[in-house]
């Protein structure tokens, strides 16, 4: 019994699965996702586990048993990321550090714009859709980025620090919160 391919569901999300279709739904507080599914999934109701298993026959080859078990763990992570998505939200926070260093939020009808202004002779827009939510404050220059698709949070949040990476002899750049840069020591005379 292989633990790894176990998925322990919260109890604020429901899961429905077909067995003819392989298609599997889950319903959480934020959304609601469908997935098709490659392998046969086994939902054990009595104790929120869901159980992803690799039907196989007597005799199958190495090379199709090795496929077989990477579809299981490919899977097994886009199950546990839709229940990520669809039971929490994803917080990333960024923090400005340098003179002149700022974000501007501008909101449109259906997308909104980041305006950043980095010390560039120019400024730079990043579009983003509504369903991500950003929060600039002005006087700390910090960003937060809020959202429950985690795959286009990181996506976002990488886009805007690749701007401006931070340096490590100033320090720098755009940030995450919690990160801290080791600085180098610079010339001596």
């Amino acid at each position: 019994m292989e633990k790894r391919y176990y998925i322990k569901i919260p109890k604020v999300i429901s899961v429905y699965y077909s067995g003819k279709n392989n298609f599997l739904v889950i319903r959480g507080p934020l959304m609601e996702c469908y997935l098709r599914l490659t392998l046969k999934v086994n939902v054990l109701y009595r104790t929120n586990l869901l159980k992803i298993t690799r039907v196989t026959a007597k005799k199958t080859s190495r090379n199709k048993k090795k496929i077989l078990r990477s579809l299981q763990g490919q899977c097994h992570s886009q199950i546990k990321q839709t229940v990520l998505n669809s039971a929490s939200r994803l917080c990333k926070k960024l923090k400005f550090v340098g003179v002149g260093y700022k974000a501007f939020l501008l909101e449109k009808p259906y997308f909104n714009v980041l305006q950043l202004r980095l010390g560039f002779s120019h400024d730079i827009f990043i579009k983003f859709p509504t369903s991500i939510c950003i929060q600039c404050f002005k006087t700390n220059a910090k960003i937060y980025i809020l959202g429950n698709l985690y795959q286009k949070v990181l996506e976002i949040t990488s886009t805007i620090r690749s701007y401006k990476k931070p340096e490590p002899y100033k320090g720098k750049g755009i940030l995450y919160l919690t990160e801290d840069i080791i600085l180098k020591e610079g010339k001596k005379l």
